[in-house]
């Protein structure tokens, strides 16, 4: 038996110790008194309680030689065309970063650039119209445009077309002062007002920007649109009745088309002064002032 166990060379330690079990199972009856393993007759342990432990596995190794050709393997090495073509493509990308790189900072720089130049045009437009469209006589213009319901920029809007806020303008017409009041037409207002100064006291500043506003109140509670009022403000009332008479003209409630190109322009420039004044200084989104 133990010629059977030992002329087994090739197998491993494990296949060897099952062999040892197999063969030597049937002749064996004597166990250790301490462990409990079975001992054999010619001196092997095999103990029935622990698993024999496997060898542990051994990695693949590569073979030195190509199993198909028997070659010697060899590393891979690239050729000097494939060097040369992998700088090539890796100097591509590295141009093609620097463009893409290039150009978005200069699209940066734009933007900036434009951004600047036009919060400048915008700044500079803003300075431009607020020298244009000063608020002299801010004091007693919001007094008058509160006392006779008149939005502050209208008044603002009248001075600034009709005398630019020269306060003794007097037109080729005869209209005197800041809100160019003809004398007769001052004369008929006093008759609703009581009280009986002299002409020249248009040349006043109160007193003209405060019968001018008054006329202004009237004649919006008169025609009801600004427009029509601002209309008869230059015009006169009688031509603008006529003009609301007649159908080519309106449709019997407002002035659709002024036949007077004068009158017409003067209507335009108030109603664009007025649209200024309310933007640079009485900005209120929820309210329109030219109605």
């Amino acid at each position: 038996m133990n010629e059977i166990f030992n002329n087994c060379p090739k197998n491993s330690q494990t296949q060897k110790l099952r062999a040892a079990r197999r063969i030597k199972q049937a002749n064996s009856r004597a166990s250790s008194e301490l462990t409990g393993s079975r001992v054999y007759p010619d001196g092997t342990v095999v103990s029935p309680y622990e698993p024999l432990e496997p060898k542990p596995p051994v990695s693949p190794t590569v073979p030195e030689n190509d199993v198909f050709t028997g070659k010697r393997y060899q590393p891979k090495r690239d050729s000097e065309a494939d060097l040369q073509g992998k700088k090539l493509r890796l100097k591509r990308r590295f141009k093609r970063a620097r463009i893409l790189g290039a150009a978005a900072a200069l699209l940066i720089l734009v933007t900036a650039v434009t951004i600047s130049i036009t919060k400048g045009i915008k700044i500079f437009k803003k300075e431009m119209l607020i020298k244009k469209h000063p608020l002299q006589y801010q004091e007693i213009v919001e007094k008058y445009a509160e006392e006779y319901g008149v939005p502050a920029p209208i008044v603002f809007a009248v001075i600034k077309t009709e005398s630019s806020f020269i306060q003794d303008a007097v037109s080729s017409a005869g209209a005197i002062g800041l809100m160019q009041i003809m004398p007769q037409t001052f004369e008929w207002l006093q008759t609703k007002t009581g009280e009986t100064l002299d002409v020249n006291s248009l040349y006043i500043a109160d007193v003209n920007i405060r019968y001018g506003t008054f006329y202004l109140s009237w004649l919006k509670e008169r025609f009801g649109s600004w427009k029509t009022a601002w209309a008869a403000y230059n015009a006169g009332m009688g031509r603008v009745k006529s003009w609301l008479d007649d159908a080519k003209y309106s449709d019997g409630g407002e002035l659709h088309n002024i036949p007077f190109g004068e009158t017409k322009a003067y209507v335009e420039r108030v109603a664009e002064n007025a649209e200024i004044y309310e933007e640079l200084y009485y900005q209120n989104p929820d309210k329109k002032t030219v109605e």
